[in-house]
């Protein structure tokens, strides 16, 4: 109990004196998010080992999906004009309930 309470309170105060920073920042500084112009990579994998076989409305049971996927995602800041875009490019090469493996639909 002590603990928690100690660490209650020591969020409470990190709370408290990030506000006071936070007022203390100009509007023009705070409009230029520093991490908004950062490149981003990320790898990612999801397996799906047990998938659900429950029964669904129309009384058919659920048939199996896809069994997992390595993903691959980008964002790379794009200056233009003043303001930069920040696009994202994920790409997914994901293994059918048959084991085959392909490239999904990409987004952009």
């Amino acid at each position: 109990m002590n603990k928690t309470l100690a660490g209650a309170c020591a969020l409470l105060a990190l709370a408290l004196t990030t506000g006071d920073a936070a007022a203390q920042q100009s509007a023009e500084s705070a409009a230029n998010d520093a991490t908004a112009s950062q490149w981003s990579l990320q790898f990612a994998y999801q397996a799906n080992l047990s998938y659900r076989s429950d029964t669904l409305v129309t009384g058919d049971v659920r048939p199996e999906g896809n069994r997992g996927y390595f993903q691959y995602r980008m964002v790379a800041p794009i200056p233009v004009g003043k303001i930069k875009i920040l696009p994202r490019l994920t790409i997914r090469y994901t293994e059918t309930k048959d084991g085959q493996w392909g490239f999904s639909p990409t987004d952009l």
